[in-house]
């Protein structure tokens, strides 16, 4: 089952999804919250998104984080992947030109089978 949940802060939008596993708590493969967090983005600025996955209590020890952002009137769609060893891992995509709303999907790969493959998917404003 998965929730979702959007917090403003005054930093910008923080983005997070609660990923719970088929065993309540008892299934140490799956990290319990990841978040993304987008600062606030005008035409002509580069999106920075920082990407919090907790590392889970046994399994993967480091994997890749895969970000795209697509703009929902098409136009715009922006790739980057990072490895990921623990730590937050902040993406920078290229020059956004048009105002209006963007998607953004980050998604958590685990070098590990043991772990799930975390993802999260929400929107943002790009002002002008």
């Amino acid at each position: 089952m998965l929730t979702g949940m959007i917090r403003h802060g005054v930093g910008g939008v923080a983005l997070a999804l609660a990923v719970c596993g088929g065993t309540a708590g008892a299934d140490a493969g799956v990290p319990s919250t990841m978040t993304a967090t987008v600062r606030p983005v005008a035409v002509g600025d580069r999106p920075h998104v920082k990407v919090h996955v907790p590392a889970p209590p046994e399994g993967a020890a480091s994997g890749e984080v895969r970000l795209v952002v697509q703009r929902m009137s098409g136009s715009y769609t922006a790739r980057q992947t990072k490895s990921w060893n623990g730590e937050d891992v902040v993406l920078v995509t290229r020059r956004v030109g048009q105002a209006g709303k963007y998607v953004l999907q980050a998604r958590f790969v685990s070098g590990s089978p043991d772990v799930r493959d975390q993802v999260t998917s929400r929107t943002f404003r790009v002002s002008r």
